[in-house]
């Protein structure tokens, strides 16, 4: 079966157009959205370092809404909720470490990837967080995790 020139070329040209359309829409979005995207990402992450690796509350508190909505059955919701379960988490495990991976941001949600350790001597659990940022304070957050297990079917890892 033999192929036909026009067609193939066709193609190509239409998809290289529609390549270019979509980049340059993208990269006029980007220009307005980044900024945002980027202070959202900054701010989550400036919090997670304040809350989790340094385990400083003050400094948290200053990152969350008065209305913090936690979708975490283990933490109640508002600033209070929050600092309830910090108190525990600083009392119960007081070689808690935490340390974020990865981090993406998009259109007021930002995602992170996190490794965190109750003891230095576990493996941990991966939990991935994902916070909604709104007026400049993290308005929202949902978490999910699994424990690192001793062995796995493949060697990709969790982290």
């Amino acid at each position: 079966m033999q192929s036909n020139p026009f067609l193939r070329y066709g193609l190509a040209a239409g998809l290289l157009t529609f390549a270019s359309v979509a980049t340059a829409s993208d990269a006029m979005s980007s220009a307005t959205e980044t900024v945002s995207y980027d202070s959202d990402k900054t701010l989550v992450l400036d919090f997670h370092e304040a809350a989790f690796a340094c385990l400083d509350l003050r400094e948290a508190h200053k990152y969350l809404s008065a209305s913090f909505i936690q979708h975490d059955p283990a933490v109640e919701d508002g600033v209070a909720g929050f600092a309830k379960f910090h108190a525990s988490l600083r009392s119960a495990y007081p070689r808690y470490s935490s340390e974020v991976r990865r981090a993406i941001s998009s259109g007021g949600l930002v995602t992170i990837h996190v490794l965190q350790r109750l003891n230095p001597w576990e493996r941990g659990d991966v939990q991935v967080h994902m916070y909604r940022v709104v007026g400049g304070k993290i308005a929202e957050h949902w978490v999910a995790g699994n424990p690192i297990p001793a062995t796995s079917l493949n060697a990709n890892g969790l982290i």
